[in-house]
This record gives structure tokens, sequence and C-alpha cells, in this order.
């Protein structure tokens, strides 16, 4: 990797933590719960919370790998959460 391809990859995590940052200030967390359906879904969301990869919410829930993407994919598409890479790791957090 060159100098180049960090300096890019380096603006691309910036410009994505700003992205959450803008996120977070448009469309704050509201008093009530979000209409999720299931348990899982409801676990999931409460640990998304910028603090937790994939790996450690789905050991944490007992859970499988492929439904804990199928849950953050569901939820992502709610615009419930949004992921951030930060530091070669996915960390995930709730916009909603």
């Amino acid at each position: 990797m060159n100098g180049t391809q960090a300096l890019e990859e380096r603006l691309i995590e910036i410009r994505e933590r700003i992205d959450v940052m803008i996120h977070l200030l448009l469309a704050p967390v509201q008093a009530t719960e979000p209409n999720v359906r299931g348990k899982v879904q409801r676990e999931v969301l409460k640990l998304c919370d910028f603090a937790h990869t994939r790996e450690e919410i789905a050991k944490k829930l007992k859970i499988s790998l492929n439904l804990l993407d199928v849950t953050l994919n569901k939820l992502r598409n709610k615009n419930f959460i949004r992921s951030v890479q930060v530091s070669g790791k996915t960390y995930y957090i709730r916009i909603r």
C-alpha cells in the first residue's frame, strides 16, 4: 500500500465518522423504543452502542454470525443502526 492509498483510506474513515455524527445530530434517539420485531432484534439493537463488533455481539447473545448478519441487515434497512469502521474493525451504532 502506498502513501496515496493510505491517505485515501484514512479520508474515507474520517468521512464515515462525520456521516455518523451528522446522522446522530439529525436523528436523535427517540425516548420510545422503535418498532422492532422479536427478542433477537431488540437485544441486538441494545448492543449497537459503538462499543461492540459483530463477533462480540454474537458471542454475548449466544447466536450464530449468520443470524446476527440477517438481524443487522434488517435493522440497517429500517434505518435503526449504522456501521462504522474504525482501525479495521466494524462497530455498530443505534441512530433511532
